[in-house]
């Protein structure tokens, strides 16, 4: 019922409720700005081979980015996902992954890879096992508290 509680400020079909393993590739501070990639897999590539090339060789390309503090990859359990997103009244559920980079500035983050060089490499490189037509990025800010910090 929360979905339908959140009513007037979420679309709960546009919404999701996300169950996995985030596995930290480069560890940091939380930031309060974000980048985030919600990835789907390629038609015709097994969730197995698709986190293994995520994990294993993709997560490479945080390494060499420029202008990250840290990089966390959320590996999404879908059946727990679909089951939790029908309870809750949300509408997406087909989501494999969720690359995180915590920047300190988005100005320096797009100077830094605007050579292009690296996104060509990196978009290449998904081409093999990333549905980029039906995948989404986005940037979010958080605002901290001394709270929040503990």
């Amino acid at each position: 019922g929360i979905g339908e509680r959140l009513g007037d400020v979420v679309h709960g079909d546009l919404s999701a409720a996300l169950i996995g393993a985030p596995q930290v590739i480069i560890r940091s501070h939380p930031t309060p700005l974000r980048y985030l990639y919600l990835m789907r897999r390629k038609a015709g590539t097994t969730r197995e081979d698709y986190i293994s090339h995520y994990f294993h060789n993709h997560s490479n390309f945080g390494f060499r980015t420029p202008g990250i503090a840290g990089y966390t990859q959320f590996h999404v359990d879908q059946v727990q996902s679909a089951m939790l997103g029908r309870r809750l009244g949300f509408g997406i559920c087909a989501i494999d992954s969720v690359s995180e980079l915590y920047l300190d500035s988005l100005d320096d983050f797009l100077d830094k890879i605007g050579d292009g060089k690296l996104g060509v490499e990196a978009a290449a490189d998904e081409a093999g096992f990333v549905d980029r037509d039906n995948s989404v990025s986005f940037c979010t800010m958080t605002c901290f508290t001394a709270e929040t910090l503990g």
